[in-house]
């Protein structure tokens, strides 16, 4: 790979990953708020089963927040490069424009692939696990769910 095409290639990733974590963080946090902080603080579960939830939230939070870091990190990274004239200054340097999005159709094969093995195992499995998880927890005392 080319020096500008490993630039382009590290800034996507970056990027994708600090908006992956502004996603999962947005897309928790109001269920980490409604759920599981009541039953930390009321001590029905303990502080490594609220970890594991929490975790599992996360895995299942996933699916969502990868398409959505990627799509925002090429958007902002071909602004940020637009704005400054850098593709501007690639294509006057002889690149064609496919060969600068070589590196963000790269990145967006591999978060295909990394969606599809997210979305067909991780994300149902975790899923489940956190509704029997829940479930086990009322199912002691049923009143404590009301």
């Amino acid at each position: 790979m080319k020096i500008l095409q490993r630039y382009i290639f590290w800034q996507i990733l970056m990027y994708t990953a600090l908006c992956m974590g502004v996603f999962v963080f947005v897309l928790v946090a109001g269920k980490v708020i409604r759920d599981g902080s009541e039953l930390l603080a009321v001590g029905r579960v303990s502080f490594t089963l609220f970890l594991e939830l929490f975790g599992m939230l996360v895995l299942y939070v996933f699916t969502y927040a990868l398409p959505l870091g990627l799509l925002t990190a090429i958007l902002l990274v071909l602004g940020r490069l637009s704005s400054q004239r850098e593709i501007v200054a690639m294509k006057a340097a002889g690149l064609s424009l496919y060969r600068i999005a070589i590196p963000i159709f790269f990145i967006a094969i591999l978060g295909t692939a990394m969606n599809l093995a997210i979305n067909c195992y991780l994300a149902p499995k975790s899923k489940n696990t956190y509704k029997v998880r829940i479930a086990n927890v009322f199912k002691d005392n049923p009143g404590d769910y009301i």
